[in-house]
């Protein structure tokens, strides 16, 4: 069996394994409120862009293991916040993040929630985001 993060199995990946801050967990939000690039900022998310596809980042993870291992992780986090980013793995590990409620058509809380949620757990691996 694959081992993901350390010596955890990953068929035993759960949110809770891979740190998502039990605030984020649930996170109800106000799909009328506008998600801006302000309201990005405020959030901490300066590495986050703002477009019409949503909200988006790319992450080096150090290799293409690694960056299997961190979509694996952001999986786990998705399923269990019930809202899922579009991720992409690119050789040599970089790892982007593409998230949009679909149901509304726009940015939303839940994506800043999850962004954060994202933000941290790949913080706490030890990756950094691609700058242009």
């Amino acid at each position: 069996m694959t081992a993901l993060r350390g010596s955890l199995p990953i068929t035993q990946i759960t949110p809770d394994a891979v740190g998502a801050p039990a605030a984020y967990v649930g996170l109800m939000s106000d799909d009328n409120q506008s998600v801006t690039s302000e309201s990005v900022g405020k959030a901490g998310l300066s590495n986050w862009a703002v477009s019409d596809s949503g909200l988006s980042v790319t992450y080096d993870c150090g290799g293409f293991t690694g960056g299997g291992q961190f979509v694996a992780a952001v999986a786990a986090l998705a399923d269990r916040r019930n809202h899922h980013p579009d991720l992409s793995l690119s050789y040599p590990g970089h790892v982007t993040v593409v998230t949009l409620s679909h149901d509304v058509g726009k940015l939303t809380d839940r994506d800043l929630g999850l962004a954060t949620a994202i933000e941290r757990l790949a913080g706490e691996d030890g990756y950094s985001a691609v700058t242009d």
